[in-house]
């Protein structure tokens, strides 16, 4: 079964897995919605599915197609192939991943593969994949902590720091002593461990504390 969304790419996709004795296209779909229809009628050894479909997304697709045939193996095909997607749709089953510049022998050949009960993702790819999150999740959590620890006040400091304004000007904005703010400074200093105003802003701007104008 094919889920694909553009006609052109669809057909050619029909004509050439028709081409071969080793496959039988059984139904084709549009969308997300229409993929579960189509699937649960003609229980599909294998759905190659695009990744990006008007209503959702291969994953999507992978979902609503399991509700219907829950034998229905999977391949994602995809011009795509960041580690968020390849991620996206190891999670949702799938069991290759392959590229939309790939030829009919090579689609062919991982749908039958596919078929046979193989798993194509490289263990490479997936573990830099999973590298990748794991960083970006360590990464989340450490803005997530830094911002906890900076109080409203300093906060707001840190901002008109940003903007540009000195002790001088930052003082008078809040109806705060130029000493308080200095005070203030050196605390936003110490958390960010920066060694200067413009440091600390760098830093807080990296960490997500700054709101932005």
């Amino acid at each position: 079964m094919i889920v694909e969304d553009h006609p052109l790419v669809r057909d050619g996709l029909v004509a050439a897995l028709g081409a071969s004795s080793e496959v039988v296209c059984v139904g084709v779909a549009g969308s997300v919605a229409e993929a579960g229809s189509v699937a649960a009628q003609t229980k599909p050894d294998v759905a190659l599915l695009d990744y990006r479909l008007p209503d959702g997304s291969g994953a999507d697709a992978a979902a609503a197609i399991r509700t219907g045939s829950p034998g229905t193996a999977f391949a994602v095909l995809t011009a795509d192939s960041s580690h968020e997607v390849l991620l996206s749709v190891v999670e949702a089953g799938a069991s290759a991943f392959v590229s939309k510049s790939a030829d009919a022998a090579r689609v062919i050949a991982t749908v039958t593969r596919v078929a046979a009960g193989e798993m194509l993702i490289p263990a490479a790819a997936l573990s830099a994949a999973l590298a990748e999150r794991t960083a970006s999740t360590r990464a989340d959590l450490d803005r997530t902590r830094a911002a906890a620890e900076f109080t409203g006040r300093e906060r707001e400091i840190l901002q008109l720091m940003a903007d540009g304004l000195d002790t001088g000007a930052i003082a008078a904005m809040l109806f705060l002593s130029v000493t308080t703010i200095r005070w203030h400074a050196r605390n936003i200093l110490e958390k960010l461990d920066a060694h200067s105003r413009l440091e600390a802003v760098v830093r807080a701007g990296r960490l997500g504390i700054l709101a932005g104008r």
